[in-house]
């Protein structure tokens, strides 16, 4: 933020105006000082395209997962999900800023949430899930240090949709049952 509110102040406001605030330098030093800054500025430009250039890929990347992501900061915040998650939880994708529990109606998900938050340990299950639909989920919530939040701490939750699978092993199981019931 503060190299682009000086960077702002040297790309846009006409150089002489701008060296009129450093009457102590010589032209020379002021020429040189604006070539330094104008090329430290479009260094700035350039790093800031790559790292957004990287910050899209990774989005597409966590939104074509089938596997839902999201990420919860300490006050039990929607910091971030991907589309999946939307999808398996049954939530807007404009969820985010939201508190958790508008999106998780299990307390015994919540409860697991809660103590990665608060413990930062790592939790693993599966869990059904009745409301809005009935839904098994594996999940995996790990705590996380987050180096550009001065709070530190968020929550990374995976989780997949297992209703399918859950399914068809009862439809296994019964089908085992019945040819093993026959066969008696």
């Amino acid at each position: 933020l503060v190299l682009t509110i000086i960077f702002s102040q040297v790309m846009w406001v006409p150089v002489d105006r701008f060296m009129e605030k450093f009457p102590e330098y010589t032209d020379i030093e002021k020429d040189s000082m604006v070539r330094v800054l104008q090329r430290i500025y479009k260094r700035y430009e350039n790093t800031l395209a790559e790292k957004q250039a990287r910050l899209s890929i990774l989005m597409d990347l966590l939104n074509n997962l089938d596997e839902g992501v999201l990420i919860i900061d300490q006050e039990e915040k929607v910091f971030f999900h991907n589309y999946s998650s939307a999808s398996i939880l049954h939530f807007s994708i404009q969820t985010s800023e939201k508190h958790l529990w508008e999106i998780i109606r299990s307390t015994e998900l919540m409860d697991q949430i809660r103590k990665t938050i608060h413990g930062k340990q790592t939790f693993q299950g599966e869990i059904q899930l009745i409301s809005p639909m009935e839904v098994s989920i594996r999940y995996k919530i790990i705590p996380f240090k987050d180096q550009s939040d001065k709070m530190g701490w968020k929550t990374l939750i995976f989780i997949q949709d297992t209703t399918n699978i859950r399914r068809l092993e009862k439809v296994r199981s019964d089908f085992v049952a019945n040819v093993s019931h026959k066969l008696k």
